[in-house]
């Protein structure tokens, strides 16, 4: 540490027998002289009492009165004291104090404590430092700073980051000036600090007294980036995709511009280079087309006017390709007209009518772990039954919430069911979420003038995704289901991920981060990130698709169920021509109107689970539990 005494102005202490008066230059520049009291007299006063805290046992080669001279030597020496040690100037040589030394002492300590405690109560709290104009580069700075000054004391500046938790240091690199100005050297570009002052009393005494800190102060921008930034996570998606995210460096000298990300297959083979600008706020990205059970390394780094910085560089391992098939039978769920239907996909069971009323059915969701299907119609009702055998529904939601319910989206993870609506006080369409029993009712989002095509919650991801058709605001949309609080808030808007006029329904791959959306116009399916920066044709190797009018879209074991409103179709991969084919899997002529189609597999509604080892694993222990 650098130990500067200011040279400018020194104040002269003045040691008397009674008195000590230490000479103080004020803020506006008037003296004034300031007494201090008699410490060795107040110290002496004690001595007495100090004797009186031993019961005795102890007076071996120091009695009474020669442990109050002793005491009272060391009040003498408080003031030698400050520049070594009590135990010094007591001639304690030993780890372990005779009585002697030791009432020397404890004297001596007395007398100091009181010296500090007196000064800290004179100086207080010292004024900030501030920068001085024109002084400014990318790794130094000069500080002035117009504090109380005494002779005898030492001034170091010390400092500490804005933006990182971090505790207070001294400048290894300072030195001061003239005019009470510090030169501190050997900082970061473009890096945001604060400075303060301490005051060290003594060399060998106390806690120094700090300043208040000063504002915070950023130097200029210069070099490239010198830290890499923080991977935050990096792991296979599935055995073709690895994901990686991201949070910037500490240190990146400059304006980040962009980021750089780099795959590389081990121990050598494919490599990919992805540079993704800075002003599109991204901290994610998915390769795609990797190859199953391979090594890679992910690396980032940033990007500044200068140059590229540090990489920080992880690795991640693809799975092999899944052998494991689904062991529970595919079971669709297809709500029509007047009918919900529990149909096995491979058609030879009878369809099983689960809910049937002679009001219009507008949605269905099904609650995969409870078993539990609900059901819109046109009654205005939301219903509530089984969804493993018929039983008779009971009400959910009914007339008197002032909405028309229409498409239905369970949040299994929390329990929750999400109802896209036309409200009926303002005739514009909203989306609200309430309990599996009816109670809680929340407004997620409100304020469509027309109907959303789709809507569907991903609690897996932590998403509200839903799609607009037409010219105007076509495309696909995504709430955060953190901002939602009875109405969006005022300063959050949904972003719009994919903009298109011509989407159809959705579902949602929760597991590989993607939304699986129908391009009508292109006849064809797309996979959307959950930010909207990557958009994949998926079925560019269909032949003859049927995607032009998608009501419903479901998927399970990689295959697509979906319905047009008139039939419901699936599809079907051969790997010898690399092409899907579509095939008709229901349809029924006389109320030929379907309105949905769901899975009911727990695959569809997958259970969070860490992808990578947990690691730092702490365990909170109970009287009876752990």
């Amino acid at each position: 540490l650098c130990h500067v005494h200011i040279k400018t102005e020194v104040i002269m202490r003045k040691v008397y027998k009674l008195w000590i008066f230490i000479v103080i230059q004020a803020v506006t520049g008037v003296r004034t002289l300031v007494p201090l009291p008699d410490f060795e007299s107040q110290c002496e006063t004690r001595c007495p009492l100090q004797n009186q805290t031993e019961d005795g046992h102890g007076d071996v080669g120091c009695g009474p009165e020669c442990k109050i001279k002793q005491c009272a030597r060391g009040c003498e020496l408080w003031q030698s004291a400050l520049e070594t040690s009590c135990q010094v100037v007591c001639n304690g040589t030993q780890e372990l104090l005779p009585l002697k030394e030791l009432y020397c002492v404890m004297g001596c300590n007395d007398a100091v404590n009181r010296y500090f405690h007196e000064l800290r109560e004179l100086i207080g709290t010292p004024p900030p430092p501030a920068l001085v104009a024109d002084t400014l580069t990318a790794t130094s700075l000069s500080l002035e700073w117009d504090g109380p000054r005494f002779a005898n004391i030492s001034y170091l500046v010390q400092w500490r980051y804005e933006e990182i938790a971090d505790t207070w240091q001294y400048c290894r690199n300072q030195s001061w000036g003239p005019h009470s100005t510090v030169q501190v050297e050997n900082l970061q570009p473009y890096t945001k600090y604060r400075f303060r002052i301490a005051l060290l009393l003594s060399p060998h005494h106390s806690e120094p007294i700090v300043s208040e800190p000063s504002l915070v102060i950023s130097t200029l921008p210069g070099g490239a980036p010198a830290s890499p930034p923080t991977i935050v996570r990096a792991t296979a998606a599935d055995p073709t995709r690895v994901s990686v995210s991201w949070e910037p460096g500490p240190f990146p000298h400059g304006p980040i511009l962009s980021y750089v990300l780099q795959i590389c297959e081990l121990p050598q083979g494919y490599t990919a280079l992805k540079d993704i600008p800075a002003s599109e706020n991204k901290d994610f990205y998915m390769f795609q087309n990797l190859a199953p059970s391979q090594n890679y390394s992910v690396s980032v780094s940033m990007r500044n006017a200068i140059g590229l910085g540090p990489p920080a560089t992880t690795f991640v391992t693809t799975p092999a390709y899944s052998q494991v098939k689904e062991t529970q039978q595919l079971i669709l769920i297809l709500g029509a007209q007047h009918t919900v239907i529990s149909q096995a996909a491979d058609l030879l069971d009878d369809p099983v009518v689960m809910y049937k009323t002679t009001h219009h059915i507008k949605g269905v969701a099904v609650h995969v772990r409870r078993e539990l299907l609900f059901v819109s119609d046109s009654s205005r009702m939301v219903w509530v039954t089984s969804a493993r055998e018929y039983t008779t529904p009971r009400p959910l939601l009914a007339v008197g919430n002032n909405i028309t319910p229409h498409d239905l989206s369970v949040d299994w993870l929390n329990d929750q069911l999400y109802v896209l609506g036309l409200a009926d006080s303002s005739a514009l369409w909203q989306v609200i979420r309430c309990g599996l029993d009816g109670s809680g009712i929340t407004v997620a989002v409100a304020g469509f003038v027309t109907k959303p095509h789709h809507m569907e919650v991903d609690p897996y991801n932590g998403y509200l995704f839903w799609v607009i058709q037409g010219p105007v605001g076509g495309g696909l949309y995504r709430l955060d289901l953190a901002d939602i609080s009875n109405g969006v808030k005022h300063e959050v808007i949904p972003d719009q991920i994919l903009s298109s006029p011509h989407l159809g329904a959705f579902t949602v791959d929760h597991t590989s981060f993607r939304i699986l959306v129908p391009n009508q116009l292109e006849n064809t399916v797309v996979a959307v990130s959950l930010d909207g920066h990557e958009v994949t044709d998926i079925r560019s190797n269909t032949q003859q698709p049927q995607f032009h009018n998608v009501i419903s879209l479901a998927m399970a074991n990689g295959l697509f169920y979906w319905t047009n409103g008139e039939r419901v179709l699936t599809e079907e991969y051969h790997a010898g021509q690399d092409s899907y084919f579509h095939n008709l899997v229901y349809t029924d002529a006389a109320k030929p109107s379907f309105v949905s189609i769901s899975v009911n597999l727990p695959s569809s509604q997958p259970v969070p689970v860490p992808v990578n080892p947990p690691t730092a694993v702490q365990a909170v222990l109970g009287s009876h539990i752990a």
